[in-house]
């Protein structure tokens, strides 16, 4: 084989894998899914807006329909005479629907006059060819089936006699008997009878027994899928044209702007690498080449010159520059270590004291970070608890960090109190700050008598305060500015009253902002679940088990911030605390559920199983049932609006199990229900006002119904005897 011919494989191979039969093939490629999703699109919206017109026409028929149909003769009574007939029937008697034994007990109706002007109406309806079938059927809930009342059609092998019934899904008999009234009622559907049709309809009035009379259109699709097929066959040849016609431009524009010029590159790259192995000191390969485009191929020659320039100076600093890493990582270690030291980190802090527990963590996101805590005892009495997050990251912020700690604990060592040591501290920063950082800060000072916490806080997060037996709830105090941002602020203190058993949980950003290699923040609800999953264990169980989480949650990416949680434990005295000595209600369960009319069953079904437990009555559990769906139902349908909302629900009972109490809390609008006026129950229906028989029944069912407004929450709390 000659040379010339060896070298013609390879350029042959090459050819048909070459970015110019790429970009082609992409571009005849792209043009095709566009055009399929143009056309899918189309054919999509096309057949929809056929169906909607459709659907649109069969309701406003049936509404025309009711119209005339109500002004000439009373298809309410003519709906339950038929019902009568078919609810006195047995079910053997039903089956035997399409005999001729069967059609005769409704043979009398169909000879009344109401009867015959009613099917006239419909007639006349039915002539107009908008529909393919308009007739009026009752929707019954209690045999699952609908059942004729009159029927126009003129085929004798789909015609319905009164009477005629047949068995309807759950959700066609529920879409048309919960109707909202507003919307246009409709179902599609396909049988074998029928074929897939349309039905639209609307009530003729109320409830007869379990079902609903209505004025039904049904209209056939054979002619949407017509017009389907012919808009589909003109639209594609269409398409087909535009996007071949699309293509070739696309490629021919590429060919000239894109491949002529990166093989010009190519060829400078390989002269360029061959120089490098010939030890050949050649700077102008890409210089020279004198691309135009003004785009990012330009860029790019430009950037290749840019790099064959800088790439030997590159090479001799890269020894130096390693060098420089080396001693910059053991400095950074030394750091770290001082850092950490500087952080107390004993544990147990206080082995002497029985009054409290405390525990803390700082973990990094670089060597040093900018987070800090502290604690310490300013006497017997009291206890300093501080922590921190400086702006930024590394040895600036760590610099920062130590200078901040410092101030605060010397500010509170001094008997200053929260809001005082911080509104110092931040004069003293904001003096000679000239980096412009800051640090944000919750410092409070624990009274070991009282239980009471003095705080304050400069633009930190929230803390978390669990009272005993209750979840871990956000606190959400009052923040002031981050302290070094703006001099002469002075700061607020606040207190929270922690009952013995009680727990406090501090954190930084770092933990509700971890994120995970898909950049999902692990979000404070997280950590709010993460935190109640140990809420009776000990500060270091609690803060462990949060690590663990956030830890499993990110995974294999890098940490974004720096982690810093403190959680403190108040175990106080005896006596010193507003109700020592009382028994406490048992927690069964606390849950938050999103304020719907479905979930009245799941609290209803969560209850039902913590009252089976307990041997409850049948009676008592039916009646707490009453005062559930009567209170979660208000909440889900007045509470919130359209934008909606979570309820809470707590379970307790009693030490003697035979009293249980359920508490109802949510966010929504302010509203007590103990201070609207008892209806009357004396007077006739027609009389009473309405509303109010709901709650009135709870008030009376219970042992004792109490509302408190407290912190912009609705809280209603029922007690009930259950033995």
């Amino acid at each position: 084989m000659s040379e010339q011919s060896e070298n013609q494989l390879p350029i042959s191979r090459k050819g048909r894998h070459s970015l110019s039969r790429r970009i082609s093939r992409a571009v005849r490629l792209g043009c095709v899914l566009l055009g399929i999703v143009l056309l899918v699109v189309s054919m999509s919206a096309y057949v929809y807006e056929l169906s909607i017109n459709q659907i649109h026409t069969a309701f406003n028929l049936a509404v025309s329909a009711r119209k005339i149909v109500n002004r000439n003769v009373n298809a309410q009574e003519l709906a339950a005479q038929v019902m009568k007939v078919y609810y006195g029937m047995t079910e053997e008697e039903r089956a035997q629907d399409g005999t001729k034994e069967y059609y005769e007990k409704f043979a009398d109706i169909e000879k009344s006059g109401a009867y015959r002007t009613l099917r006239a109406v419909l007639m006349d309806f039915r002539d107009t060819g908008v529909a393919d079938y308009i007739y009026m059927a009752v929707y019954d809930r209690r045999t699952h089936a609908m059942i004729y009342i009159a029927d126009t059609d003129a085929d004798e092998n789909t015609y319905c006699p009164t009477g005629h019934w047949e068995k309807l899904e759950d959700r066609e008999l529920n879409s048309f008997l919960d109707w909202d009234g507003e919307s246009e009622l409709y179902d599609f559907g396909n049988t074998e009878k029928y074929g897939y049709m349309f039905t639209s309809g609307v009530p003729i009035s109320g409830y007869i027994g379990d079902g609903k009379a209505f004025i039904l259109a049904d209209i056939k699709t054979e002619s949407i899928f017509r017009k389907a097929l012919w808009f589909l066959l003109n639209f594609t040849i269409a398409l087909i044209l535009v996007m071949a016609l699309l293509s070739i431009i696309i490629v021919r524009r590429m060919e000239k702007a894109v491949i002529d010029p990166i093989n010009k590159i190519k060829t400078a790259a390989k002269e360029y690498v061959q120089d490098k192995q010939d030890h050949v000191d050649n700077g102008n390969h890409f210089a020279s080449l004198n691309i135009g485009t003004d785009d990012e191929i330009e860029s790019l020659c430009s950037t290749m010159g840019s790099m064959e320039s800088e790439l030997d100076d590159y090479e001799r600093d890269l020894a130096a520059i390693t060098a420089d890493k080396e001693r910059v990582v053991t400095e950074l270690q030394l750091a770290s270590r001082i850092q950490s030291d500087m952080l107390p980190g004993s544990f147990p802090a206080f082995p002497d004291r029985s009054d409290f527990d405390i525990y803390a963590v700082m973990d990094p996101a670089k060597e040093v970070g900018g987070d800090f805590y502290d604690y310490f005892l300013i006497d017997d009495d009291r206890l300093g608890i501080v922590i921190a997050d400086v702006s930024g990251k590394g040895i600036p912020a760590a610099l920062f960090m130590m200078v901040t700690k410092s101030m605060l604990k010397t500010a509170l060592m001094g008997g200053a109190g929260a809001a005082e040591a911080l509104t110092n501290v931040n004069s003293q920063l904001c003096t000679s700050n000239h980096e412009e950082m800051f640090v944000t800060v919750w410092a409070g000072i624990l009274d070991l008598k009282t239980g009471v916490i003095t705080a304050s806080n400069a633009g930190h997060e929230y803390p978390l305060i669990r009272k005993p037996g209750g979840p871990f709830e956000v606190l959400k105090d009052k923040h002031g500015f981050v302290l070094g941002g703006i001099d002469g602020l002075e700061y607020k203190d606040y207190q929270i009253e922690l009952e013995p058993g009680s727990k406090l949980f501090l954190y930084t950003d770092g933990a509700p902002e971890a994120t995970d290699s898909n950049k999902v923040l692990f979000g404070m609800d997280r950590l709010a679940r993460s935190v109640n999953s140990t809420a009776d264990g000990t500060p270091e169980e609690i803060i462990k088990a949060v690590i663990n989480d956030i830890d499993a949650f990110v995974g294999e990416a890098e940490q974004f911030d720096d982690l810093t949680m403190v959680c403190v434990k108040y175990t106080g005295q005896e006596g010193n605390f507003k109700g020592a000595g009382e028994k406490m209600d048992k927690v069964l369960f606390d849950v938050v559920k999103r304020a719907e009319i479905p979930n009245v069953t799941v609290v209803t079904d969560m209850v039902d199983a913590e009252l089976e437990k307990l041997e409850s009555s049948m009676k008592a559990q039916m009646q707490i049932n009453i005062a559930i769906d009567e209170i979660f139902s208000n909440i889900a349908k007045y509470a919130y609006g359209e934008e909606g909302g979570d309820a809470r629900v707590i379970m307790t009972v009693n030490d003697s199990l035979d009293e249980v109490s359920l508490t109802f809390i949510d966010k929504g609008v302010h509203y007590d229900p103990m201070a609207q006026e008892d209806p009357d129950i004396t007077l006739p229906a027609a009389q009473r006002s309405i509303g109010g028989l709901g709650i009135l029944l709870v008030k009376k069912t219970m042992n004792s119904v109490k509302y408190e407004y407290k912190d912009g929450m609705n809280c209603l709390t029922i007690r009930k005897s259950i033995k």
